[in-house]
């Protein structure tokens, strides 16, 4: 199994092709309408939270939006 951790233009792209070649992938994102393509190529959609635990790397934080209250 293969985690891709986003489904941007080139996280789409990674996912399709390991799909391609018949390697279970993942996909994390936050907007699960906009992965429908990766759902029909067989990928499978997680949409969760994400807990950042990296070094003190502040363009990695900022980039990682806070978790909604629901």
């Amino acid at each position: 199994m293969v985690l891709v951790t986003t489904a941007g233009e080139v996280g789409t792209e990674a996912a399709l092709l390991l799909s391609r070649q018949d390697v279970p992938v993942r996909v994390l994102t936050r907007h699960p309408e906009k992965a429908t393509a990766l759902a029909d190529a067989g990928a499978e959609i997680a949409v969760t939270s994400v807990i950042l635990v990296s070094p003190a790397v502040p363009a990695q934080e900022l980039g990682v939006p806070a978790p909604s209250r629901r």
